[in-house]
């Protein structure tokens, strides 16, 4: 799973359509395996993440992450190309440059914990280190 991060600037025309989504917090979309995150930041921006099951290295063998522009309308058309405009709006209105973020996991038989009575880990406290 990749994440392709960005922005929306308060500075940005389409600023308060996405504060009107996330407020102070945050705002998700998720479906077909694919997701649309905007999070409030402290200096009030959003940060902006687009996730989709992309190959691990797809973005080595493009030239999208250095075309902010053509990157937008790839994921336009490519990832998002049937969800609703209150979504593929962020997206195109986005006006940040880009980053990747790949998120990885391991299948259940790659496991190998014993069950503990009462423990639970979950979220950020499950990662494996």
């Amino acid at each position: 799973m990749a994440y392709l991060t960005t922005e929306i600037t308060s500075s940005n025309p389409f600023y308060q359509r996405v504060e009107s989504l996330a407020g102070p917090g945050n705002y998700m979309s998720f479906g077909k395996q694919r997701s649309i995150v905007a999070q409030r930041l402290g200096d009030t921006s959003y940060q902006l993440l687009f996730g989709a099951p992309l190959p691990e290295y797809w973005w080595a063998e493009t030239d999208l992450l250095g075309d902010p522009p053509a990157l937008r309308k790839w994921l336009l058309e490519n990832i998002y190309p049937d969800w609703a405009t209150v979504n593929t709006d962020i997206v195109r209105h986005s006006d940040g440059d880009f980053n990747v973020w790949a998120l990885y996991g391991l299948p259940k038989e790659a496991l190998s914990w014993e069950h503990v009575s009462g423990i639970a880990l979950v979220g950020d406290a499950a990662h494996l280190t």
